[in-house]
């Protein structure tokens, strides 16, 4: 049997929860008997209107590598969203695999981390008692900002103020997303909050140092929640609430998914 030549496209990010994603990946190509090449770039998160010269300057080399299939990371900027029709076309002649995000135009895997996310809330406000618990929208949009706003309506305790959507940080670079969430919070709008539940483990470590700056204690005056699981996470001071997402299996088992479309086996 041919060995199979599959691409795997993500960014260059210097975060554990990427090299647990890669690290189930090549689990699966070792047991399966593949190779497997990973194409990386540095990610625009600031502008998703403006073509990325490096991310064209990877599609060449993707497409000179002959590959048997391409992988790619679900919520990857510059791709998905209003990028992804460009992509699937680009890359019409090869199959396509989403890994992390649903994409309902390609196969793929991805973890429903809903529950999760609303009984982290529900922890907070029934258990803890917070009342004024604010959410910063991922730089991306998706279902998890719709989530926030239904659990706090049916808790009758929804605030607009307390929400910081994708435009409101609109060309705000990924290093100052959090303090730029805290000023418009604290400072433009002036809210009282109680707990932050942010969607990346960078927005969280940042948000724990402005917090810190501004003398205000947590866990102690603001509960401070991660959608992101990371070691630096974990090992923050004070350590901070973060939502347990399956990096390693989702690589593993998203390699070992697209390993059998292209062998042509049956497939859960």
């Amino acid at each position: 049997m041919k060995k199979l030549k599959i691409g795997f496209l993500t960014v260059l990010e210097d975060q554990d929860n990427h090299s647990l994603m890669m690290s189930g990946v090549m689990e699966a190509a070792s047991k399966y008997n593949v190779q497997i090449i990973r194409f990386s770039v540095h990610p625009c998160y600031e502008d998703y209107s403006h073509r990325n010269e490096d991310l064209q300057y990877i599609y060449n080399v993707i497409e000179a590598q002959d590959l048997d299939g391409l992988m790619f990371l679900g919520w990857m900027p510059g791709i998905v969203g209003p990028f992804f029709e460009e992509f699937q076309r680009r890359f019409k002649n090869i199959p396509l695999f989403s890994i992390g995000a649903q994409n309902d135009l390609v196969p793929g895997i991805h973890c429903n981390n809903s529950d999760n996310m609303i009984n982290v809330l529900e922890h907070l406000i029934n258990v803890h008692g917070r009342r004024r618990i604010a959410f910063v929208s991922p730089t991306f949009p998706d279902k998890r900002e719709q989530l926030y706003i239904d659990t706090m309506r049916s808790a009758g305790i929804y605030d607009e103020n307390l929400l910081i959507r994708v435009e409101d940080l609109a060309g705000v670079s990924i290093d100052d997303r959090a303090g730029t969430a805290l000023s418009i919070l604290l400072d433009r709008r002036k809210v009282e909050i109680d707990a932050l539940f942010l969607v990346f483990g960078t927005d969280a470590l940042g948000a724990l140092k402005d917090l810190k700056a501004r003398g205000i204690s947590v866990p102690g005056d603001v509960s401070l929640i991660s959608n992101e699981d990371s070691e630096s996470a974990i090992f923050a001071i004070p350590e901070l609430t973060i939502v347990t997402f399956p990096w390693r299996e989702l690589g593993y088992y998203g390699c070992k998914k697209m390993i059998k479309i292209l062998r042509g086996e049956p497939y859960e």
